[in-house]
Order: C-alpha cells, then structure tokens, then sequence
C-alpha cells in the first residue's frame, strides 16, 4: 500500500512538473517570437515591400484582443512543435485577412486560455506586418472533435479560432471551443506598442 502511494506521489510530482516545464517553454517561445517580429516588422517597414507579406519566414502574424489586452503570435505551419511554441495557421485554410475561412489553433492550457473571456462584439485585430486586419467576434460556440464544419470554406473574411474545452479539464478533452470571428476591414495602421 505505501510503495502504491509514492509511487501515486511520484507520477503527480512528474506530471506537475512537465506542465511547469511546458508553460515555461511556450511563454519562451512568445518572448522569442516578439523579439523576432519587432526585429522583421521594424527592418521590413524601413524597405517597403508588399503590404500582404509578413516579416518572418516562421510567424503568420500578431493576434490581439484590444478589450482583453491579450496578444500572441501566431506561427505558420500546425506540426506539433510548432503548436507547443503557440497557436498556429493551418496553411490548408485562407490566409487571415483574405476572403475565406482561416483557422488558428492553439492549446487552452497555455496561449488560448483567454479565449474563455471572449464576447461576442468584439474586435480581433492580426497584424501581418505591413497590414492590419480588424474583425467581430460574430459566435462562440462548442463542437466536437471530429466537426469538420469549423473548416469549412467561406466566401467572406472569417476568422476562426479553435482550442480545446471545458478549459479546466484535465487530460484529453471531449470538445472543441470555436471563436467565429467575421472581417471588418484592414488598414496599414500597426497594433499600438508590443507588450514588454
């Protein structure tokens, strides 16, 4: 009975700090990932370019919630390394900004954990870089795993978000949380000041 207790004590203590370990790698990467993109954007503004490029080979761009204060960068590609670094564009769906559906996941435990905290209403802002799109939040919903709906085409800008539900919940999740956010415009205006 005691060497079934410690070693209970024993796999809590590894689980416990492998998700330290994991929270830790991924705020890292998002450090890293500012740097880089202030770096980019600041080189990428000083020469011109096309608006539509980003500035880095391996970030889609800045997603912020202006209401919320809440920024993360987003990386190109859904490998699974990528999505321990942040949320990430599946590239099999539009790019943000342009006409169509374009899906971003990312993990509730870490990146997407705001996500509880979205309204209906509200802006969502991605910076690629040179163009900043603006979009309202149009539904919130939870689906299954297997839902293919949230990755379906749209002929208008749509942005979706996905991450895993109910957020707490501890091993592998039974839902999905969808963020539908519809597009409102663009501009060449830059999201105000990176976050230190």
């Amino acid at each position: 009975m005691k060497r079934a207790a410690e070693l209970l004590m024993a796999a809590g203590l590894v689980t416990t700090l492998a998700g330290i370990g994991f929270r830790l790698y991924s705020g890292d990467q998002q450090r890293r990932a500012r740097l880089e993109w202030r770096i980019a954007t600041s080189a990428s503004r000083s020469v011109g370019g096309a608006a539509s490029e980003t500035p880095s080979n391996e970030i889609a761009g800045r997603l912020f919630f202006p209401r919320l204060n809440q920024e993360v960068f987003v990386f190109k590609g859904s490998e699974k390394e990528n999505l321990k670094r942040g949320p990430v564009w599946l590239e099999v769906t539009a790019r943000p900004g342009s006409s169509g559906n374009s899906v971003i996941a990312g993990h509730r435990d870490t990146h997407f954990r705001f996500l509880k905290d979205v309204i209906p209403g509200e802006q969502v802002l991605f910076d690629q870089g040179k163009e900043t799109y603006s979009f309202r939040v149009a539904r919130l919903k939870v689906v299954k795993p297997n839902d293919r709906e949230l990755l379906a085409p749209a002929s208008q800008g749509l942005l979706t978000l996905v991450t895993c539900y109910p957020f707490y919940h501890i091993g592998p999740s039974p839902r999905r949380y969808i963020v539908q956010a519809e597009f409102t415009g663009s501009s060449s205006y830059v999201i105000g000041k990176l976050r230190e």
